[in-house]
């Protein structure tokens, strides 16, 4: 009796691990400023979905991607190459799933940066970390708010 009773439980948590395994994400290979599909599979939607730093994933935020119901969507990636991410998927149910680890590669397309650099450059001047003769040389577009 105890033996059933265990082997019952037993495949009743194998069971609930399978089904739980199922929640996965794909790990893409990301280009800056390139679109990227990625996808994932069926848990319980809807899905929110952000890009994380990867040396330290639950203390940062690269890119909010927002909520969706589906099981992919496509990312123009905002992110300069060279950049260590992970990409964190969470479903309706607090469930998560994570990709490996993804350096964005490089790309001689920079437009989608421009907004990023401009404000970054920005705030690198009113810091003083960088010089008016350095800035001057720079292609810089002010930020607006």
């Amino acid at each position: 009796m105890f033996t059933t009773v265990l082997s019952a439980a037993l495949v009743s948590t194998l069971a609930i691990r399978g089904v739980r395994s199922e929640f996965t994400i794909d790990t893409p290979q990301i280009t800056q400023c390139q679109p990227v599909q990625i996808t994932w599979t069926a848990a319980q939607g809807p899905y929110n979905l952000i890009v994380v730093p990867s040396d330290d994933p639950c203390n940062g935020i690269l890119a909010d991607l927002g909520d969706h119901d589906g099981l992919s969507m496509t990312w123009t990636a905002n992110l300069t190459a060279g950049t260590e991410v992970e990409l964190s998927l969470q479903d309706a149910n607090g469930d998560e799933a994570w990709s490996g680890p993804i350096t964005i590669a490089a790309s001689n397309d920079t437009s989608c940066l421009a907004a990023s650099s401009a404000a970054a450059s920005s705030t690198l001047l009113s810091s003083g970390a960088v010089s008016a003769s350095t800035a001057a040389t720079a292609d810089v577009t002010p930020a607006t708010t």
